[in-house]
C-alpha cells in the first residue's frame, strides 16, 4: 500500500509565530483549545502532513505519519529526506525546497525508496505556513 502523505511548510517566520502562541497558551484557555483543535484535524486526516523548516528538519507530524514510520524521535533529529528515504541531500525535484524560494505552493510525483527498502511513488504536495500576521 502506497501512504501518500502531504507536508505542510513551515516558512522562515512561522516557527517564531508558534513559540509565541505556545508561550500564551496556558494563560489563554481558548488559544489553546483552539490549537487542540486544530491539532485534533490534522491528526485525523488519513493522508500524513508534517511541518519541516527551511533546513528541512521535522518540528511536526501527526498521527498518520508516527503511525506509518513508528519512530517519531528519530524523526525529529534527522533531516525530513535522510529519515524519510535514507538520503544524504534532499530528494530531486523537491517541492519543500521550492516554496521555501518563492513562498507558493509546490506538487512533486516521485519515484522513491521508504524507509523500509521498499520502491514506492509519492505524491508530495508542499505549502507555506504562516502564523496568524502573515509571516
Amino acid at each position: 500500500m502506497v501512504l501518500p502523505y502531504v507536508k505542510v511548510i513551515e516558512c522562515k517566520h512561522a516557527l517564531h509565530g508558534i513559540i509565541e502562541i505556545e508561550e500564551i497558551m496556558h494563560e489563554n484557555p481558548k488559544l489553546d483549545e483552539k490549537v487542540s483543535r486544530h491539532e485534533a484535524i490534522l491528526n485525523s486526516l488519513a493522508d500524513g502532513v508534517i511541518i519541516i523548516n527551511p533546513d528541512m528538519q521535522t518540528l511536526w507530524a501527526n498521527k498518520t505519519i508516527a503511525n506509518a514510520y513508528g519512530n517519531t524521535e528519530e524523526m525529529y533529529k534527522k533531516k525530513c529526506y535522510d529519515f524519510f528515504y535514507r538520503l544524504d541531500e534532499p530528494c530531486s525535484g523537491c517541492p519543500s525546497i521550492r516554496v521555501f524560494a518563492d513562498k507558493k505552493p509546490h506538487r512533486s510525483i516521485q519515484s522513491v525508496i521508504d524507509h523500509k527498502g521498499r520502491p514506492r511513488w509519492r505524491d508530495i504536495r508542499a505549502s507555506p505556513y504562516y502564523n496568524e500576521n502573515g509571516i
